[in-house]
């Protein structure tokens, strides 16, 4: 401001004049001037707002799974330390934010650091972080990401499966961890639902073998991982029909599987047997895999014929080899087993070679159909089944499927001869 002074004519004015300069004011009596110093005008001080980073350590995650977000807060470039940070999060482009993470702290540097999850897969989200100096508040960009779901899958399964064949559940985690403990929920036919645990391995797969169904029926298996502190995640269920069919192996015999019903001067030795599982019917209406040693030459006939009684309904009580009972004749069909080779002497008759020690003879449920001796002896025992009216699905009987099966293949019934052996059949 320019100021203005107003002086009379001829003689001193006593007209003061007061100039604005500078903050300074002058003032003229007439005498002497004056200068006086005005008081500084007060100056506000705007506050600048924090600048605030925020950065992710990964732009995609999975539900459950700690993600690390760090920055750092300046206050006009100095860095800002002990400042109070907060991490808010939306899904992307809603703008409705909700904390994420509160009571973070910047260090001497500004920095800050924090481990965050979402206990569910929300898709994707945008996260920000504010924080305040000075009264005045800042806030990073929203950095996006993706939080995905964590999965668990089970392989496809055959639609089918032979009752008494092994299942193998198999799957992966997603993403592929090693080390996750899968549990695999299964519900074989007839049985009550039950557990088998695996654990993944560094591609995140796993596989469990679950227990065989000795029923037919409706097999269900689910996969499920996480618990306590995490989510549970399920797979979608798996099932497959279990079907009856007769099965067969093979498998060569050693000295040592006929320790006890092989000895030097047998007619046969290990190399002319074979050892054949296959699946039967039990007395309880269940499957189960049996084993019989059996000469290699009558392998296909005796098949066909367990095969037959296996398609009628038949049912078997036990199957195994002598060698269980140390080639005791009498203690095998105390125990009601089915078995076929066994190098010895006719039960009851020490003179005559049996046929079973040529391996092509069979012996089926021997307490339902015993067997009489020369001297009239009953084998295991005289019991109620020598009233051969009675009904029993292992009772072998002239019209019985098994029976006449082994009569077309050439093999004789010993329920026809004078001294009944309805347990026995040889090709003789």
């Amino acid at each position: 401001m320019v100021g203005q002074v107003a002086w009379s004519r001829g003689r001193r004015s006593a007209l003061g004049v007061v100039c604005a300069l500078s903050g300074l004011a002058l003032v003229a009596t007439g005498g002497p001037v004056a200068v006086a110093q005005a008081a500084p005008a007060a100056v506000a001080v705007q506050a600048v707002e924090p600048v605030v980073t925020l950065s992710a350590a990964a732009a995609r995650v999975w539900e459950d799974r700690v993600v690390r977000l760090v920055g750092v807060v300046t206050d006009q470039g100095v860095p800002a330390g002990g400042v109070a940070v907060g991490l808010w999060w939306s899904p992307a482009g809603a703008g409705s934010w909700a904390p994420l993470a509160q009571g973070v702290v910047t260090d001497a540097a500004g920095a800050y650091a924090a481990d965050v999850s979402w206990p569910d897969p929300v898709g994707a989200v945008e996260v920000v972080a504010r924080a305040e100096t000075n009264g005045v508040e800042g806030h990073s960009l929203p950095v996006p990401l993706v939080v995905d779901d964590r999965q668990v899958g089970l392989d496809a399964m055959p639609s089918t499966r032979v009752v008494v064949d092994r299942a193998i559940a198999s799957g992966a985690v997603v993403p592929a961890e090693a080390g996750v403990a899968v549990s695999v929920v299964y519900e074989l036919p007839g049985r009550a639902a039950a557990t088998a645990v695996a654990q993944t391995d560094a591609s995140g797969r796993f596989t469990v073998e679950l227990p065989a169904s000795a029923s037919t029926g409706r097999l269900g298996i689910q996969a499920m991982t996480g618990g306590p502190g995490a989510d549970l995640e399920a797979s979608a269920g798996m099932s497959s029909t279990v079907r009856a069919e007769f099965v067969s192996t093979t498998r060569p015999v050693t000295r040592r599987m006929v320790r006890h019903s092989y000895r030097a001067g047998c007619p046969v030795g290990p190399r002319s047997l074979v050892a054949v599982r296959m699946i039967y019917r039990t007395y309880r209406d269940t499957y189960r895999w049996g084993e019989m040693i059996m000469a290699r030459g009558a392998q296909d006939d005796i098949l066909s014929a367990f095969e037959t009684a296996f398609d009628s309904g038949f049912r078997i009580r036990r199957m195994v080899p002598v060698e269980k009972y140390k080639g005791s004749d009498p203690a095998a069909m105390r125990a009601n087993n089915t078995s076929a080779f066994n190098c010895r002497h006719v039960t009851g008759d020490p003179f005559s070679l049996s046929p079973h020690a040529y391996g092509s003879a069979v012996d089926i449920n021997t307490v339902q159909n015993p067997y009489q001796d020369a001297r009239g002896r009953w084998w295991p025992s005289a019991n109620k089944w020598l009233d051969r009216g009675r009904s029993h699905p292992g009772m072998i009987k002239s019209a019985s499927p098994v029976r006449l099966e082994f009569a077309r293949r050439g093999f004789q019934w010993g329920g026809l001869w004078a001294h009944k052996d309805w347990q026995h059949f040889d090709p003789r």
